[in-house]
């Protein structure tokens, strides 16, 4: 992720809880035995956590239950989609991290995480790798760095 200049407070908090997010993702999955939706669960978990809504803007696609707490964190940003998807043939496929997905993640899966967060007028910030699920835990497939890199 870059930002065209220091970023704002704001930003650099909304970058932070985005690559928080991403860590999480990619710890669970070098776990063995995660579920789609368990991953996804715990990055909107983490999300609200840390002052931001989680509430799932989809057209057409199911959506999680409602949390009361996303009409009041919706003021700070809002993670509006499901977590990431599968990569294989096509850019975009199942097993897709999100509530309906209960589908377990098992070696020689690629997936990409890709959370991110959003407040119209003011930021938008994502992160998004692509990640091979192997015997042995869990690897990134890209070799860039995951901070936030500052262009002046």
């Amino acid at each position: 992720t870059v930002s065209f200049g220091e970023p704002n407070e704001e930003l650099q908090r909304a970058f932070d809880t985005v690559y928080e997010m991403q860590m999480t993702a990619f710890r669970l999955l070098s776990e063995p035995g995660h579920t789609a939706d368990e991953i996804d669960a715990a990055a909107r978990e983490l999300c609200r956590a840390r002052g931001y809504s989680a509430r799932v803007d989809t057209i057409g696609l199911p959506s999680p239950p409602p949390d009361s707490r996303d009409d009041e964190l919706e003021k700070n940003g809002r993670f509006y989609h499901g977590l990431g998807h599968s990569i294989g043939l096509e850019v975009h496929e199942y097993p897709f991290m999100q509530y309906t997905t209960q589908e377990p993640l098992v070696p020689n899966m690629v997936l990409t995480p890709e959370p991110s967060l959003i407040k119209p007028g003011a930021f938008a910030c994502r992160i998004e790798d692509n990640i091979l699920i192997t015997e042995q835990g869990a690897e990134w497939l890209e070799q860039y760095p995951r901070h936030l890199i500052i262009i002046e």
